[in-house]
Order: C-alpha cells, then sequence, then structure tokens
C-alpha cells in the first residue's frame, strides 16, 4: 500500500487506466490490485463527477452547442463530421470555416446569454476543482509482474502510483579466485 497524493484531474486518469485494466485478462495479483483501487477510489470519483454535474440550462446550451459543431464540421468520405480526440476524452471539430462557426457560436452565446455566463463560470470551477488535490492509500504491483503490454496512457497514470518498479538487490561481488604461486 503507498499513499499518494493526487489531483482531481491524475485521480482521473487513473481511474480510467483502471477501467480500462478491468476489462483485461490480468494475473491474480493484478486484478486483485486494480479490484481493490476501484473500490478506493470510487467515492472520490462519484464525488467529482456529482459536483461537476452540468445544470440543465448548460446541458440545453451543450446539445445546441454540439449540434452547432457537427453542422459546421469537416466530413469525412462517409458524411460524419471530423474530429479529435484531446487529450483522450473530448471531441474537438475540424471546421469547415472557422469564421462562420464562431459567428454561429456567438449568436448562440447571445440568445442563451444567462445560460452561457453559467457554462463559463461552470467551466472555471471544474477547472479549478481539476487542480485540487486529494490523498489516496493505493494498493501497488511490482511492475516486472505486470505481464500485459499497456497503452501508454495507462502505464504513465499508473506508474508510480500503483505500478512501481521494485529495485533488485544488486549481487554480491565475486571475489577473484587468488592462483597458488
Amino acid at each position: 500500500m503507498a499513499t499518494i497524493e493526487l489531483t482531481n484531474k491524475e485521480l482521473l486518469d487513473v481511474w480510467e487506466a483502471l477501467n480500462y485494466l478491468r476489462n483485461q485478462v490480468c494475473e491474480i495479483k493484478l486484478a486483485y490490485a486494480v479490484a481493490r483501487n476501484t473500490r478506493a477510489l470510487r467515492n472520490l470519483v462519484d464525488a467529482y463527477n456529482e459536483a461537476v454535474a452540468l445544470p440543465a440550462a448548460v446541458r440545453a446550451l451543450e446539445t445546441k452547442r454540439v449540434a452547432l459543431c457537427e453542422k459546421h464540421a469537416q466530413r469525412d468520405a462517409q458524411g460524419n463530421p471530423v474530429a479529435r480526440l484531446v487529450d483522450g476524452q473530448s471531441a474537438t471539430y475540424q471546421m469547415q470555416d472557422q469564421a462562420v462557426f464562431e459567428a454561429a457560436w456567438a449568436a448562440l452565446v447571445q440568445e442563451n446569454e444567462e445560460a452561457a455566463q453559467l457554462r463559463s463560470k461552470h467551466l472555471e470551477a471544474t477547472r479549478e476543482i481539476l487542480k485540487e488535490k486529494v490523498t489516496v492509500e493505493l494498493h501497488t504491483i511490482d511492475l516486472a509482474k505486470v505481464k500485459l503490454d499497456l497503452p501508454p496512457r495507462v502505464l504513465e497514470a499508473l506508474l508510480d502510483r500503483m505500478i512501481c518498479e521494485v529495485a533488485t538487490p544488486a549481487a554480491p561481488p565475486v571475489e577473484a579466485e587468488s592462483q597458488p604461486s
């Protein structure tokens, strides 16, 4: 067990990595560590999700914003909006004409001024919450015992938090045999 201080952002990264591992076939010690750590973090993640839940007015504005993004986005060969993931989580749409989209967004914000202000405050508060530190106790496992090829994002989230490199003791020096004179 290790007591670790994390930001809420790091906590969410660890949570995402644990969820990835929960869906993998793991050897029993790793599966046990994942289960213990999932249980240990669940309340903190639930509290975060509850705190940052969008108010109804902001949810409605977000629905309109996403529809606007999809309307103005570039399209792939199948006609789907082109988006790329940022930090593996949120989508950023590639716009056909950024200036036209920004004008449409500005009009939408003006029509929904109160919700837009609430959205801005909510985003800022969420950024602040993500920076806050929490202390957690995680069950650790030796990196040498992890028999999975982990994606870099998963390994990065867990390394030195749950998965630790255990130093192997150095072999004792070998003494040179003395030759009889």
